[in-house]
């Protein structure tokens, strides 16, 4: 997907008005930087044979009941620091960049502003999984604290359905996340460089102008974030690194006349933006394996019966409405772990 397909920036009234020249600069530079952050992209990570997803009660519920999967934007994660991390990486790249140069510590200050309050991770939707199925760390960070259950699915058939969905009209891709942060730093460093050097032409190229240097500045910082957007959801921080993370990325058009049908739901008095992956009717190979249920429900055997009957009505209802067939197992996990 091209940068001009996406929408950001390059249709607008203000660029448009730009020399001829300084277009055609800013222009090169959209294009370098944006095959220069994909070129990691180009071949998907192979999934895991089965990839979990831990939820709550509800959550395995709505996902099981209507066959759908959210992708949220990647700026309302749990945690947003997750991305931030990534992204603050090259804001002191840029600073330590800077130097003299106002234009260059201009363009610094902007991106660093930027990072902490914009919203351009919007259109980024990511769904988490991973490979650990009865994890005890999973299920205290995101299964209800041992209370939830995890859901697993076939990984390629995942994927299938991500693509099969979205492939067409979004740029997709499956990633299994990174946790050296030095491996970030050394794809960062060539990008933000690139971006000091077109503009320092941006700068000459305005011969005094201003204001066209500001709009084409602007222009620049708008790509500069997607791209590194886009570098920073495969990363994470090295004490994540036991999670062994899998991801589930489709980046849309940002341009606000095409409607991709997102849809916005309230969390902690914030609205979030998702998109519903079709898991169940999109793919072409069955993708529900089984779903374990969380230690902290092995309180009693009472309680253990009722637990899976709650299980085995799930599994029926999904079978019964989506006129699905394969083996579904369940399993409630055997950590001795009880949430206080």
């Amino acid at each position: 997907m091209h940068f001009k397909e996406r929408g950001h920036g390059m249709a607008t009234p203000r660029f448009a008005r730009l020399p001829v020249e300084m277009r055609t600069h800013v222009s090169d530079f959209v294009d370098r930087a944006f095959a220069y952050a994909k070129a990691p992209f180009e071949k998907d990570d192979d999934p895991p044979e089965t990839v979990f997803h831990y939820t709550n009660s509800q959550g395995l519920e709505k996902i099981l009941l209507n066959g759908t999967m959210w992708l949220s934007d990647v700026q309302s994660m749990n945690d947003r620091s997750e991305i931030v991390h990534g992204m603050r990486k090259a804001t002191r790249m840029l600073q330590s960049r800077a130097g003299t140069k106002l234009h260059r510590r201009w363009f610094a200050k902007r991106y660093a502003k930027h990072v902490e309050d914009a919203r351009t991770g919007q259109n980024f939707h990511v769904a988490c999984l991973t490979s650990k199925g009865d994890d005890l760390s999973q299920w205290r960070g995101y299964g209800d604290n041992g209370y939830g259950f995890a859901i697993g699915f076939d990984g390629p058939a995942l994927v299938g359905a991500l693509k099969k969905q979205w492939g067409s009209r979004a740029y997709v891709r499956a990633l299994a996340l990174k946790y050296i942060d030095q491996e970030l730093e050394d794809r960062v460093l060539p990008l933000a460089e690139m971006a000091m050097d077109y503009l320092d032409g941006v700068e000459a190229l305005s011969r005094g102008d201003r204001r066209s240097g500001i709009v084409a500045g602007v222009e620049m910082l708008t790509q500069l974030m997607v791209d590194l957007m886009l570098m920073a959801t495969q990363h994470k921080h090295w004490e994540f690194r036991y999670e062994e993370e899998f991801r589930l990325m489709a980046m849309f058009s940002s341009d606000s006349s095409i409607d991709h049908g997102f849809k916005v739901r309230m969390r902690g008095g914030i609205p979030v933006n998702y998109s519903d992956l079709t898991w169940a009717t999109t793919g072409t190979t069955f993708p529900l394996k089984g779903i374990i249920a969380g230690p902290s429900n092995n309180i009693d055997d009472e309680h253990k019966r009722e637990v899976r009957q709650y299980m085995r009505w799930c599994r029926k209802q999904f079978l019964e409405k989506f006129k699905a067939r394969g083996k579904v197992e369940l399993k409630l996990s055997e950590i001795p772990y009880t949430a206080g």
